[in-house]
């Protein structure tokens, strides 16, 4: 945000606050009767995560998401952000909304990168792809040319497979700690979300066989199975 001299400035949030704002314009869920309950367990949450350094925690609804949510930051005044599906508002179980927040606050607890390791992966496949474009355009043996293209498919899964890995051990991170801040403010971290868990859709057959690698999320029985073998 820039001042009046053309300076840059940051608008001041009060601490321990929570702000509640739509994406989309004219929707009626910003009246939701479910909002004041979400600042309050925000504010819990937030204050049970002892989050360095932050004034607050901004909750944006988007209607794009739907029924899931995403972990950011604010571009002006860098406060932790939270964006919520609006469809998450008007869940049966509301114990559905209760783990989202408190697993997007996790993640901003353990410093999640959105896209674990994906710059370097990305950097190193093109650097590979130029190599080939190069050798192609120097008219260099086809050799060359073909084994730079291979090696930069190679690299390119590679670090897709690596990424989504890593991407998945956050998600499983972000639940065991979602379970701790939830124990933290009187709330059963465990059943709560066991019972959200069980609402899920199972994972299809081929993505128990092999879809599993490529996805960025594990699957609810993945994390049944983590949350059955984390004692922290």
């Amino acid at each position: 945000m820039t001042g009046p001299n053309g300076s840059q400035s940051r608008p001041p949030v009060v601490p321990a606050t929570i702000r509640v704002r739509d994406e989309g314009a004219d929707l009626p869920h910003t009246s939701s009767p479910v909002l004041p309950g979400l600042a309050h367990l925000t504010r819990a949450l937030a204050g049970a995560a002892h989050l360095p350094g932050t004034p607050g925690v901004l909750v944006t609804l988007d209607p794009t998401l739907k029924a899931d949510a995403v972990a950011g930051v604010d571009a002006c005044t860098h406060t932790p952000r939270i964006i919520l599906g609006t469809d998450l508002l008007h869940q049966e179980n509301p114990d559905q909304l209760t783990m989202v927040v408190a697993h997007e606050i996790a993640h901003h607890v353990l410093d999640h990168d959105a896209e674990p390791g994906a710059r370097v992966w990305s950097t190193l496949t093109s650097a590979l792809f130029l190599l080939s474009l190069g050798a192609l355009f120097l008219a260099a043996p086809r050799w060359i040319v073909v084994a730079a293209t291979d090696a930069a498919l190679a690299v390119h899964l590679i670090g897709r497979l690596a990424a989504t890995r890593a991407s998945r051990r956050q998600e499983l991170a972000a639940d065991a700690h979602a379970v701790r801040l939830l124990d933290a403010i009187g709330r059963n971290g465990r059943a709560t979300l066991t019972a959200c868990l069980a609402t899920l859709p199972a994972a299809s057959r081929w993505h128990r066989l092999i879809g599993w690698m490529l996805d960025s999320h594990p699957s609810p029985a993945m994390r049944l199975r983590h949350l059955a073998t984390d004692h922290r």
